[in-house]
């Protein structure tokens, strides 16, 4: 689960702050990749129905992610855009950062010198071991990409998509904020402002075609009177923008704070949000008890439970997180530290699926739009309310304590056979709260035959 307090303007002086809007077209040409060429055309006619994912970007070129991907393309069926990227203010929404704080002359001179610090350890290391230029090229900030969890949109959208390519995926990259603020303004102006840019993106992926819209992340709104005001103001804005779109459904994450959500006194957005159209979840573990991490929305909305602890899916392609990247931070490092990462690099990443295991209302979420897109692949004229209630229909009666609710299965992605077997790669790669890790995986090992099913849970 990502909070998007991230989107607000920072406050102090910024620092080392990389703003992906005044990117060099070279850094661009590096962080927004060229699409892996497949069959553009016959891939957009077989998606029977689009998803949209407003998240931290997506790798478009991942392996077991390109069937999905929906392109606008040009006349000669070339990718002319996916989706749109709010942070970079391009139409490549892909996850990673490029370093713009080494020529960005609103900062200091502190930050500029280390950043071009990090630039030339960087080019260092290319220039000795091309191959790294895949997970460590100079102009990308690697350590903010590390930090700042940028696989988390491509870890959600696997799980929107996973074994259906007649399922399309569109993308918008809505965090990390990677922006500096031209001046100081009053918190707000600035959730306006998120109001505001917010509906504004979800405008765009239904008018690019979107039925299903997943949003895992959350505005905390139970700390003072103050900010409860600004909140609701901003749920008012989002609210009208989705009821707009009644055909639309939008899936959103319950949030990670153990918490109560009554509605009133303790509230979170956009899951707080009173619409037929909004579907929120929480999660459950495999075993089928309500994940501790997991907010209980009581409101009254259309909630659901269903997995998101554990949960494995997809990364980016072009992170490789080993601990040897430290050397990345330093000034001058000696010849054997940047060979020694290089050979961590490709022993972790080198053949790897990409592939990892994460935690949060933010992984359960999509579990349920991936369901909500086969209902309406199905049954395309359903309205979102109607797709809600083709969701409660597949479930059968149960209880989390006295709570009545519904239990759901669902296919588990092919994938699950990709994974390591006990022993062999069991280091910590930790990328969201509440998060455990699975590392490099091994490419010999087989889909599994019969990946079987995931237990959900859905309140009515």
């Amino acid at each position: 689960m990502a909070a998007l307090n991230a989107l607000l303007p920072a406050s102090g002086c910024v620092t080392g702050i990389d703003d992906q809007r005044i990117a060099t077209p070279e850094d661009r040409a590096v962080v927004d990749p060229t699409p892996t060429p497949r069959d553009f055309r016959g891939q957009n006619a077989r998606h029977k129905v689009l998803v949209a994912v407003l998240d931290a970007g997506v790798d478009y070129n991942h392996p077991l992610l390109l069937q999905n991907m929906h392109f606008s393309l040009d006349a000669a069926g070339t990718p002319a855009a996916l989706g749109r990227d709010l942070i970079g203010d391009d139409v490549w929404p892909a996850p990673y950062v490029a370093r713009t704080s080494r020529y960005d002359e609103r900062l200091d001179e502190r930050s500029r010198a280390a950043s071009m610090a990090a630039w030339k350890t960087a080019s260092r290391l290319v220039d000795a071991f091309p191959e790294m230029a895949r997970f460590y090229h100079p102009s990308r900030n690697v350590g903010q990409e590390l930090s700042r969890n940028v696989k988390h949109g491509t870890h959600v959208a696997g799980l929107m998509v996973y074994d259906r390519p007649d399922i399309g995926l569109l993308a918008y990259r809505v965090m990390p904020s990677n922006r500096i603020p031209k001046d100081e303004k009053p918190p707000g102006d600035a959730v306006d402002k998120l109001a505001r840019e917010t509906s504004a993106v979800i405008e765009a992926a239904v008018e690019d075609g979107a039925r299903v819209i997943n949003m895992s992340w959350e505005v905390p709104g139970n700390d003072t009177p103050e900010r409860q005001e600004m909140l609701r103001t901003l749920a008012k804005r989002l609210r009208t923008t989705v009821l707009r779109h009644p055909r639309v459904l939008f899936v959103v994450a319950a949030g990670n704070s153990r918490t109560w959500l009554d509605g009133s006194t303790r509230v979170h957005y956009p899951c707080g949000i009173d619409a037929s159209n909004v579907l929120c979840v929480g999660a459950l573990r495999e075993n089928d008890d309500l994940a501790a991490f997991s907010n209980i929305p009581l409101s009254g909305l259309d909630v659901v439970f269903t997995l998101g602890e554990d949960v494995l899916s997809t990364v980016p392609s072009g992170i490789c997180p080993v601990k040897e990247t430290d050397v990345l931070r330093k000034e001058d490092p000696s010849d054997d530290e940047l060979r020694t990462l290089a050979e961590a690099a490709e022993a972790r990443c080198g053949n790897s699926f990409f592939l990892e295991r994460m935690s949060g209302t933010s992984m359960a979420a999509p579990i349920v739009a991936h369901v909500a897109a086969e209902i309406l692949v199905d049954e395309p004229d359903l309205v979102a309310a109607e797709v809600v209630r083709a969701i409660y229909r597949r479930a059968t009666r149960s209880f989390i304590g006295a709570l009545p609710v519904f239990k759901l299965r669902i296919q588990k992605p092919s994938w699950v056979g990709l994974e390591p077997r006990s022993g062999e790669d069991d280091e910590s790669v930790g990328s969201e709260a509440h998060t455990d890790g699975a590392g490099g995986l091994d490419l010999d090992r087989p889909f599994a035959p019969e990946p079987g099913t995931w237990e959900a849970y859905l309140t009515r």
